[in-house]
């Protein structure tokens, strides 16, 4: 795989006014994208990049940062982060940067190489087989050693 976005940031500060950026409502947004995973993009386990969002604002009052509402966490949102493809992280960005107000950008703050590591998996599967050989369980030892296609005879 090439190059992908860890993390990126988008800004609105249409409305914003340094002097009453705090509490006076002109406030500064912003919204986060992180990559969400990783360790499984590096292992071949996903394919697309996911990315987890989160919102943030330059005033001093309660603001969910899962939502991006309000009320901080007497909102009514789940309180889990929103996951979203790299296409709709790529999507949200352009229509940003399209915008003609100066107030409104996006950065790319990390990037990452994403690369399957052939060792990382073996050793995994090493780590797997050996586990498997200690076990006691003849039925556990037979469906794992079935889905992962190892041969216990060795």
């Amino acid at each position: 795989m090439n190059k992908m976005i860890k993390k990126a940031k988008t800004y609105d500060y249409r409305n914003y006014d340094p002097a009453r950026c705090r509490n006076g409502g002109w406030y500064g947004f912003w919204t986060t994208y992180e990559l969400s995973n990783e360790s499984e993009l590096r292992l071949g386990l996903d394919t697309e990049p996911l990315y987890a969002v989160s919102y943030g604002t330059t005033a001093e009052f309660s603001y969910c940062e899962y939502c991006g509402s309000w009320g901080g966490c007497s909102c009514s949102c789940s309180k889990t982060p929103e996951h979203i493809t790299e296409k709709r992280l790529l999507a949200d960005m352009r229509r940003v940067e399209e915008d003609p107000s100066p107030e409104r950008w996006s950065e790319v703050s990390e990037e990452v190489e994403i690369t399957p590591s052939a060792d990382w998996v073996n050793n995994i599967r090493r780590r797997c087989e050996d586990a498997l050989r200690r076990c006691k369980d003849d039925r556990t030892i037979f469906n794992a050693a079935n889905l992962l296609g190892v041969n216990m005879e060795e």
